[in-house]
């Protein structure tokens, strides 16, 4: 049950600022003594609304009746923020008709700025609009130094009852800079500026009363941008929503205010029209959602599902200090970068349908052939597209949290399955390999990894992450783009600079054919946007015959660790300014800076491709100040493999 503890109603800013700061300081509460909404802050920075000691925060523009609560256990984790829209107010500019939402967070001085917070909006947000045609919210400004044109930076909430969808008028997200508005549908640029047309895939109204996690990212060097990421819990909306690469020359950011809505009165006054906020992170780099936010990952979990019956051994390097890991009746208590492995000479350590247990995040790796590693609890999913390509084809499933019934698509056949809660299940998918993705789909999270076959030789083993609408890898020889749903319209961005767009129908293929192809991960860094969910993997980098899987914005990360022996590292850098650093076990650093302009990735690289031999020893590791994709090779067996990481903490 929620708990107001203080409520500001009917107040201006400066007035609502002033009287809860003289409250707070009679109850020995000490506060900022700035009259203004407003904070100086230095980065990183965060906000997590588990106690009220934000009011300098506090928004409710002009005496209209805006008003504000802070909610001690109604937020996504703990407390929130939350706001109404005013009771009263004259729609029209120098926000008369009121402004709810968190004031400005002062002088940062930093030339590339990323805020990011979860918002929720209430049932009737959309629904009690009465704006007659259109209207525009400034839902979050960025302020830079004085003395600049295009000074601001926005993210606009979008509503316009000539914009309808299924006969209801939505609101959604634009970008826009000062003086020159405009808005991007779904990234593409000049598609509709300024305005939603009817095409925009995020709808404000289809997640109503849902926690959205958003980011915006702003950069004045390099000529200048910005982005919005979206994430959903769904996993529908994982990562880069709209971009555009100019308008902020120069000078540098020094305040961020997220506004929140409610802007020009459009809104009618409702208990249950509201906007809250909670978890505001601001940082000169990427940050991405908080962990657990994605669904199928708690925010404590750090569990991994053995499914690969060849999976039987492993290193283990952990990301964490302190960490106990637990496989059956093996235990492992290791520190930051500490190795341990899960082997025992009395006979197999690990099997199908093993849940491995960590109070920390994990990197494992194994050097036996056709194997790369468990799957996360954050890769659990429900739709999934395999590229088939060569022999055989096994899928290794499992449904941790309970039954689970699916549907396996191949070749235009439909295969209806069972999995039993914690049980592992295998499907012979058969040899089908001209324009064949195998799509599968379940009613509830699971995990899905895949092995190719031939005779007794198995090869292409890899943990598939869920599909969606954004993937970041590596192109080998050979790259393949499966789809889950018909009409896929895909374009991808290669780190050459080539581009390419295909359209893809539920269950086939399609090859990339941009970048480079160089073997030993010397080929393109490659970025795949699509409308639609999609998998994509590449096969076979010249040597070990192995694969490793495109993966999603979501799981990238910005710390790893190396468990075996290894050849080469190859890495897809989605940020630019991405500064990656390799520490070797005998103390040596080595640095590589790696930057993406636009969609184009930036392409990164560790180690030898020329030969079969240990470049970067065992119990190395990497860290960026940037979420990257990155894959390596063990030199054993000569095999490519996924790095999974986890994010270091801010």
């Amino acid at each position: 049950m929620k708990s107001v503890l203080f409520r500001v109603d009917k107040l201006s800013n400066k007035v609502a600022c002033s009287m809860i700061a003289a409250t707070l300081a009679g109850s020995g509460i000490l506060l900022p003594s700035t009259g203004f909404c407003a904070i100086n802050i230095t980065l990183p920075f965060e906000e997590n609304f588990d106690s009220f000691d934000y009011t300098d925060l506090i928004w409710i523009q002009d005496n209209y009746g805006g008003r504000h609560e802070w909610i001690n256990d109604g937020g996504w984790e703990g407390g929130a923020a939350r706001f109404f829209p005013p009771t009263s107010g004259d729609p029209g500019e120098n926000y008369n008709g009121g402004v709810s939402g968190l004031g400005a967070y002062e002088n940062m001085r930093t030339s590339h700025m990323n805020a990011r917070f979860l918002v929720k909006f209430g049932q009737e947000f959309t629904s009690t609009s009465t704006a007659g045609g259109s209207s525009q919210d400034k839902f979050l400004v960025a302020l830079r130094e004085s003395g600049q044109s295009q000074s601001r930076g926005m993210v606009l909430l979008n509503y316009g009852e000539s914009h309808i969808s299924d006969g209801q008028p939505y609101y959604t997200f634009g970008l826009g800079a000062a003086g020159m508005p405009f808005f991007e549908v779904d990234g593409i640029p000049g598609s509709d500026k300024f305005w939603p047309n009817g095409r925009d895939s995020f709808k404000v109204r289809d997640y109503s009363d849902q926690w959205i996690c958003l980011e915006y990212e702003a950069w004045t060097d390099n000529g200048g941008g910005s982005r919005l990421y979206i994430w959903t819990q769904d996993g529908r909306f994982d990562g880069l929503y709209l971009q555009t690469d100019k308008d902020f020359p120069g000078s540098f950011w020094k305040s961020i205010q997220i506004m929140g809505g409610y802007y020009n009165g459009y809104h009618a006054y409702s208990e249950s029209n509201y906007v809250m906020f909670d978890k505001v992170a601001i940082d000169d780099s990427f940050i991405g959602p908080p962990a657990g936010f994605i669904s199928g990952e708690t925010s404590a979990s750090n569990d991994y599902y053995v499914t690969n019956p060849r999976l039987q051994a492993l290193s283990v390097m952990s990301l964490a200090d302190n960490n106990t890991v637990t496989a059956g009746d093996k235990i492992l208590n290791l520190d930051l970068y500490e190795r341990g492995s899960l082997w025992s000479p009395n006979g197999q350590v690990l099997t199908p349908g093993m849940k491995i247990s960590a109070t920390g995040p994990l990197d494992m790796g194994s050097i036996t052939n056709a194997t790369d590693t468990p799957i996360p609890a954050s890769m659990l999913g429900r739709s999934f597209a395999m590229p088939h390509l060569r022999n055989q084809h096994h899928y290794h499933m499992l449904s941790p949290e309970q039954d689970a019934s699916v549907e396996v698509l191949v070749d235009g056949t439909l295969h209806r399955l069972t999995l039993p809660q914690g049980e592992p299940v295998s499907f012979d998918a058969g040899n089908s390999n001209s324009n064949v993705s195998a799509v599968i789909t379940s009613d509830t999270p699971i995990a899905v990894s895949h092995r190719g076959q031939t005779g007794n030789w198995s090869f292409d083993a890899m943990p598939l992450p869920p599909a969606a609408t954004e993937l970041w890898g590596i192109r080998s020889t050979i790259a393949l783009i499966g789809a889950t749903q018909d009409d896929t319209e895909v374009t991808v961005y290669a780190s050459n600079g080539n581009t390419q767009t295909l359209t893809l129908q539920a269950g086939q293929k399609g090859a990339v054919t941009v970048g480079t192809n160089t073997p030993q991960g010397q080929g393109s860094a490659i970025h795949i946007v699509a409308n639609r969910p999609v998998n994509a993997i590449q096969v076979a980098d010249g040597d070990g015959e192995d694969a490793t899987a495109f993966y999603p914005t979501s799981q990238l990360n910005t710390r790893f660790g190396i468990p075996k022996d290894t050849q080469y590292i190859a890495i897809a850098c989605p940020q630019p300014h991405t500064t990656i650093e390799l520490y070797r076990v005998n103390g040596a650093v080595e640095v590589k800076q790696c930057s993406a302009q636009g969609n184009r990735p930036g392409k990164a690289y560790f180690g030898n491709g020329d030969s079969n031999k240990v470049s970067i020893p065992q119990a190395s590791y990497l860290e960026s100040n940037n979420p990257i994709y990155v894959i390596y090779e063990v030199t054993g067996s000569e095999d490519e493999h996924n790095l999974v990481g986890t994010n270091k903490p801010m």
